[in-house]
C-alpha cells in the first residue's frame, strides 16, 4: 500500500513537513515501509486487517516502481520483455558425456550435438572409460551413447548413477548415395586411423555388394595405396580426416585427387527420433540454477 506524500500528510494533519520526514524515516528503518526516489513511500509489513493485495495490485505497484526509476513506460516495457524472455526461455547448461568407441566419430558428432544449445560436450573414448583411463567429471548430467555400445557401458553408468540416453548413428543421405554409385568392378580401400574405427562402420560396408573386395589401409600405407592402386580403385576415407589426419596423409590424398582417384568421404549423422528424444531428455532435467531476475 503506498502511504499518502509528506507534504500531503503534514497539510491533513496539521504537522510540519519535518515531523512527517522523521516518522517516515523512523518507520522506514524498522523495516516497515520502503521510500522509492521521485515514487513515494509503501508499507512492507501490513498490520492492520486489509487483506494481501491482489496480483493486479501487486503487479501495479511495481510497474509505478520501474516508472519512477526508469523515467517512462516504454523503458519498463523492454525491460519487463527481455527479463521474462531470460527467466522463462534460457535453458541452463546441461553437461553432456558423449562416449564413443573411436576418436573419428567423436570428431564428428561433437559439434553436431553442440548445435542442440543450451549444452557442453565433453567426449570420452569407450575403451578409455571402461579401463579407467578416463573418468566422466562429477558434474556430468547427461550421457549420450550409441544404442550398438548401450550394454558395455550401463553398468558402469549404473554404479556411478549416471543417467544415460541412447541414439543411432546412420550414414548421411549423401555418402548412401555416394556409394551406391560405385561400380561393381570396382575395389573399395577403407583408409583407417584406429582400429576401433574399422569396428563401428560394419554397417556401412553392408552398402555394398556382398562380393565386391573391400581392403583396409592405415594411414601410414597410403603411399603403397597410391602405387598399387588400380584405376578404378574407390577410397573411403573417415569423416574426420582433414581436421585429425597427419600432413603426410593429406598430401597423399591431394595427390590421388589430382590423378583422378575417386574418394568419398563416411560421413555421419544422428538418427532424427534419436535426435528428438536427446532433446528431450535435456529437456526434462531439473532445473537446478534458478535465476533470480525480478
Amino acid at each position: 500500500m503506498r502511504l499518502p506524500a509528506e507534504a500531503t500528510l503534514a497539510r491533513e494533519r496539521g504537522i510540519s513537513v519535518g515531523t512527517i520526514k522523521k516518522a517516515y524515516d523512523c518507520l522506514k528503518q524498522k523495516g516497515l515501509i520502503r521510500k522509492v526516489r521521485g515514487g513515494g513511500s509503501y508499507v512492507l509489513h501490513d498490520t492492520g486487517d486489509e487483506t494481501e493485495k491482489s496480483l493486479e495490485e501487486t503487479a501495479e505497484q511495481l510497474l509505478h516502481d520501474l516508472y519512477w526509476q526508469m523515467g517512462g513506460y516504454n523503458k519498463v516495457l523492454k525491460e519487463i520483455l527481455k527479463v521474462t524472455e531470460a527467466y522463462f526461455y534460457q535453458e541452463q547448461k546441461v553437461s553432456v558425456a558423449l562416449v564413443e568407441c573411436n576418436e573419428e566419430m567423436l570428431h564428428v558428432l561433437v559439434p553436431k550435438l553442440g548445435q542442440m544449445g543450451g549444452i557442453t560436450v565433453e567426449p570420452y573414448v569407450l575403451e578409455d572409460v571402461l579401463s579407467g583411463k578416463s573418468v566422466i567429471k562429477g558434474n556430468c548430467d547427461l550421457v549420450f551413447i550409441s544404442q550398438t555400445h548401450y550394454r558395455e557401458f550401463i553398468r558402469y553408468a549404473e554404479f556411478l548413477g549416471l543417467p544415460v540416453e541412447t541414439f543411432v548413428l546412420r550414414e548421411t543421405r549423401e555418402t548412401i548415395a555416394m556409394m551406391a554409385t560405385i561400380p561393381k568392378e570396382s575395389d573399395v580401400y577403407v583408409l583407417y586411423r584406429s582400429s576401433h574405427f574399422l569396428s563401428s562402420i560394419g554397417n556401412t560396408l553392408k552398402l555394398l555388394q556382398e562380393d565386391r573386395k573391400v581392403f583396409f589401409i592405415g594411414e601410414q600405407e597410403i603411399e603403397n595405396f597410391e602405387k598399387m592402386r588400380r584405376e578404378d580403385s574407390v577410397l573411403l576415407l573417415p569423416p574426420d580426416y582433414q581436421e585429425y589426419s597427419g600432413v603426410a596423409v593429406l598430401r597423399s590424398i591431394a595427390r590421388l585427387k589430382k590423378k583422378k582417384c575417386r574418394m568419398i568421404p563416411l560421413n555421419y549423422e544422428i538418427d532424427q527420433g534419436s535426435w528428438i528424444n536427446l532433446v528431450n531428455a535435456k529437456r526434462r532435467l531439473p532445473r537446478t540454477k534458478e535465476k533470480n531476475y525480478l
